[in-house]
């Protein structure tokens, strides 16, 4: 497994401090889909993104347009990004839920993969220990994406 905080990626800073989001939607799509989901292949796909101009994810790990990133790491057609969810949703089967997470007096939110409001995630792209988002916040929100 892989985690935003190895020191693999300490080539790239940011993926350290703000690559949650980014990393749990290629960990979702590695499992489903069977692409490697390795520290080389995550580098190369993020330098690839950083290389296309568009907004999918920029140099800070903001993921501007999951749908293009989604794409772009799988193919057209397969997946389709559905959107914000509240935090008591509970995913259909088929659909790959992103839980959205607030720990009071930080002033970021943390993602992760396997979001069921009553039970913890698949992946907390923190560490393998997981991340005190999860451990001490709540889950304020989902980002939904089903597969086609």
């Amino acid at each position: 497994m892989i985690y935003q905080t190895d020191a693999e990626f300490t080539v790239y800073p940011q993926i350290g401090h703000g690559a949650c989001y980014f990393l749990s939607i290629l960990r979702a799509l590695s499992d489903h889909f069977g692409k490697p989901f390795t520290h080389e292949a995550v580098l190369a796909f993020y330098s690839q993104e950083l290389a296309d101009g568009d907004t999918d994810v920029d140099n800070e790990m903001f993921v501007g347009d999951p749908q293009g990133l989604i794409d772009d790491y799988i193919g057209k057609g397969l997946v389709n990004f559905l959107g914000a969810k509240d935090a008591l949703y509970i995913a259909s089967p088929g659909e790959l839920a992103f839980g959205v997470w607030h720990r009071i007096g930080t002033d970021f939110n943390h993602f992760t993969w396997g979001t069921d409001p009553h039970k913890d995630p698949f992946y907390d792209p923190w560490a393998s220990y997981g991340s005190l988002s999860v451990a001490q916040g709540h889950l304020v929100g989902q980002r939904i994406a089903a597969i086609l």
